[in-house]
């Protein structure tokens, strides 16, 4: 019985994200509000955690940062090992709140914890970065750009989970252009060896902004 409800209530997330892909925002709150109360009785720790993610998710497509954060920082309340919520969670504090001390030390933190899984890796590295940026240490931020790229990213799925966040913040600033430059050079041959010609068009005229040499 157990099984089916877990089943019946991640149906109902995705439901209620096939919602907010439709910017039904109201029908989306109303499916998360059923499915939050039924995974509170059953008492799933798990589930009532997805949900309080999701409607992070709701929440900050509704541009309601504030609310956003609330309930992702409840869902890591209830899964505190779990990084992607950490990561989610202070890309808010970076982008709407200012928190930048406080996300170098959540990041700080969970980092040695990731191993080598380059996906977490990729997203820690740049959510620190973009912290540092906006607390003024361009050098710190250079790190953490050069770091975000890994080993030639690999590890990664695919072109697709490129964050280019940080790289583009600095590009901005004309901030490091030697480490920019790096990590687009290191991101274009990646995509090249995955044929995922898209991005390599993208790639392509990301670097056609740099000078020649």
């Amino acid at each position: 019985m157990q099984k089916m409800n877990e089943r019946i209530q991640s149906k109902a997330i995705y439901k209620a994200f096939e919602l907010m892909r439709q910017k039904k925002f109201d029908e989306s709150e109303a499916v998360l509000t059923e499915g939050l109360k039924e995974a509170q009785t059953a008492r799933d720790l798990v589930l009532t955690a997805l949900f309080y993610s999701a409607y992070g998710v709701l929440f900050k497509l509704k541009k309601e940062y504030r609310k956003a954060w609330k309930y992702y920082e409840q869902a890591e309340k209830l899964i505190p090992d779990d990084p992607a919520l950490k990561i989610i969670s202070s890309r808010l504090l970076v982008d709407y709140f200012g928190q930048h001390d406080t996300v170098i030390r959540k990041m700080e933190k969970i980092l040695p914890k990731l191993g080598n899984d380059m996906t977490f890796l990729h997203q820690a590295y740049t959510v620190l970065g973009l912290a540092y940026l906006k607390k003024g240490n361009k050098k710190k931020a250079g790190e953490c750009l050069t770091k975000s790229a890994g080993n030639d990213f690999k590890g990664l799925q695919s072109g697709a989970n490129f964050d280019f966040r940080l790289v583009e913040e600095m590009m901005k600033k004309k901030n490091n252009p030697a480490a920019c430059r790096g990590f687009l050079e290191k991101a274009l041959a990646f995509v090249k060896e995955t044929k995922e010609i898209q991005h390599e068009r993208i790639l392509k005229r990301l670097l056609d902004l740099f000078p020649a040499g």
